[in-house]
């Protein structure tokens, strides 16, 4: 009976995709009205916090460090977090300032995921651990470590 809860139907599957991907461009667009759509009114959000300061800290986040060039340049990628919630979903957003200099030394997204801002770019990241369920993101936080893929505990496992 267990197991039977456990699964996910394919139609939830693709709505809890898509609601990951809307989430991740609306948090690059800046669009905070879509991202409240995305949210669950009933979600737990960094620790034990409503929507409305959800939506309010997701604003700030926008804001916190201001810089033209930041506008024109990011990279995001996927993950998990390795902390307290060890498998939860990740998003990693990486707003680098580029220069003639260092364009074209920038280092591959893929190597990336989980690194400490890069001081050569000035890079600002940001991370949020998130729960989706029925296409609705039901819990965001912060996370405190995070991993770029979970193949090495599935080995041993």
């Amino acid at each position: 009976m267990l197991a039977k809860q456990l699964q996910i139907s394919q139609d939830e599957l693709k709505k809890n995709e898509d609601a990951v991907m809307d989430f991740q461009y609306a948090f690059l667009t800046q669009n905070l009205k879509r991202i409240g759509h995305l949210l669950s009114p009933k979600g737990t959000f960094f620790g034990k916090q409503s929507l409305t300061f959800a939506k309010g800290k997701i604003y700030a986040l926008f804001h916190q460090n201001e810089h033209p060039e930041r506008d024109f340049a990011h990279v995001s990628s996927k993950g998990f977090s390795n902390d307290h919630s060890p498998g939860q979903l990740v998003l990693e957003f990486r707003y680098p300032i580029f220069t003639q200099d260092n364009l074209m030394s920038y280092p591959e997204e893929d190597e990336l995921f989980g690194e400490a801002p890069l001081k050569a770019y000035q890079e600002e990241v940001i991370r949020f651990a998130l729960t989706v369920q029925k296409g609705k993101i039901t819990s965001l936080r912060i996370p405190k470590k995070v991993i770029k893929s979970l193949q090495k505990f599935i080995h041993e496992n």
